[in-house]
């Protein structure tokens, strides 16, 4: 069975910051997409490589309701792209979402439960489970987000050893 995700663009840019998006939507297993919004938030070539190259699914949010995207919006005030990855994972209840922001954590926590969440660096523990990578590049890819302003927590090497 194949789990799907959605990445919001602060993961989306963790990961191309670090050199690990490829890596990560190389994991067994695990189809990652984005939805319209965080893709042009993002207007990286390195994303539309990898929708083009069908590694990274783009999302249709034709048939997700634009009332409920109003009103997460205005209940959680997050950002359009967090927001869009909100209303995806409420409409497709399998859906896991991808995000390093803070407050996007804890709205999807509590509209989708914590078995819905991950972020990037989980991403890159998946990768070292899978053998994708070893603990050591994972670590060096964390500190790669975190030296290009990413907000993650601090975390040891031990995180990702497997």
């Amino acid at each position: 069975m194949i789990e799907e995700g959605i990445l919001d663009a602060c993961s989306v840019i963790n990961c191309i910051n670090s050199d690990s998006l490829e890596v990560v939507l190389a994991i067994p297993g695990l189809s990652l997409g984005v939805g319209p919004i965080v893709r042009g938030e993002c207007g990286h070539d390195a994303l539309e490589a990898m929708i083009a190259s069908g590694r990274c699914r783009l999302l249709d949010d034709g048939a997700l309701p634009a009332a409920r995207f109003l009103a997460l919006l205005a209940q959680y005030g997050l950002g359009d792209g967090e927001t869009e990855c909100l209303v995806f994972g409420e409409a497709q209840q399998s859906l896991i979402v991808v995000t390093d922001d803070l407050a996007a954590r804890r709205a999807v926590v509590n509209l989708l439960g914590d078995n819905r969440l991950t972020g990037s660096l989980g991403l890159l523990r998946r990768a070292v489970e899978s053998g994708l990578i070893d603990g050591a590049e994972a670590m060096r890819s964390y500190e790669r987000m975190k030296e290009s302003g990413g907000f993650l927590p601090e975390i040891s090497d031990k995180f990702f050893a497997v």
